[in-house]
């Protein structure tokens, strides 16, 4: 008898949810639809990858009642906590990588945005090239679906974990960026090069530790782009923390 084939649904039809879409479609039954797009069907797993918005508990509680799956994966930047007010079948899963190729969107501000197409190429990508987190108590079942897929896992016991991690990942990217603003505008005010003082530095001390058998202390090299932090991650998902961490972030963004 031929193996019954699982059902995927995936509600969220951005770059997250066509991204997931292309990678499991080639190894499972996937339904990709918008949040606001009902499907008559039971599915085994539900990938949530819409953004947080205030009213995100609820909804997703009611995608539960309505396909009544097995399994539930966040795959959303979400507050710390917000998986385990979903109940004990939703297992949080954060999106790591990039939305284009060889910059942060956070980062590039002014530079050409990618089209939907590459930016969920990229997305694909960065799918396969990151190891992809799982954390809650039915984290490793989660995890399987991946593995079976090609993509390297890790598994946490506490959905927090990977709420917070994820949180934290996109701020310290912003933190580093606000730094190498900073930077630039006290060169600018002292008639100095930036790549002298930051750049051309930064880089031969991470060589320097490379050589030592360092690496864990290297330093990231970013260029001083003008204008506020762009893209649609560093500082949205700074709004998801209380922390003066997030605070300075947000505060120092405003000034650019």
């Amino acid at each position: 008898m031929k193996e019954r084939q699982e059902k995927h649904l995936i509600i969220g039809a951005g770059e997250v949810g066509q991204a997931l879409f292309n990678v499991l479609k080639k190894h499972y039954y996937v339904v990709l639809r918008d949040k606001d797009g009902h499907k008559k069907e039971k599915f085994d797993v539900v990938h949530i990858a819409y953004p947080p918005s205030k009213n995100f508990v609820r909804i997703t509680r009611r995608y539960n009642v309505l396909y009544r799956p097995r399994l539930i994966i966040v795959h959303s930047t979400v507050p710390v906590g917000t998986t385990r007010k979903l109940g004990r079948l939703a297992v949080h899963s954060p999106i790591r990588g990039t939305h284009t190729r060889g910059h942060h969107p956070g980062v590039m501000r002014g530079k050409k945005q990618p089209t939907g197409e590459q930016s969920q190429s990229y997305l694909g990508q960065s799918l396969k090239f990151f190891v992809k987190y799982f954390a809650g108590p039915k984290a490793p079942e989660a995890a399987q679906y991946f593995e079976k897929a090609g993509i390297a896992t890790r598994v946490f016991k506490k959905p927090e974990t990977t709420e917070l991690l994820k949180i934290l990942d996109t701020t310290y990217l912003g933190w580093n960026v606000v730094f190498a603003k900073e930077v630039k505008r006290m060169c600018d005010e002292k008639g100095l090069y930036f790549d002298e003082v930051y750049a051309i530095p930064n880089r031969d001390y991470n060589e320097g530790y490379r050589r030592f058998g360092m690496p864990h202390v290297i330093r990231p090299v970013l260029k001083a782009m003008p204008g506020k932090i762009g893209g649609h991650c560093v500082i949205q998902n700074c709004d998801l923390l209380d922390d003066w961490l997030t605070q300075i972030v947000k505060e120092r963004n405003k000034k650019y």
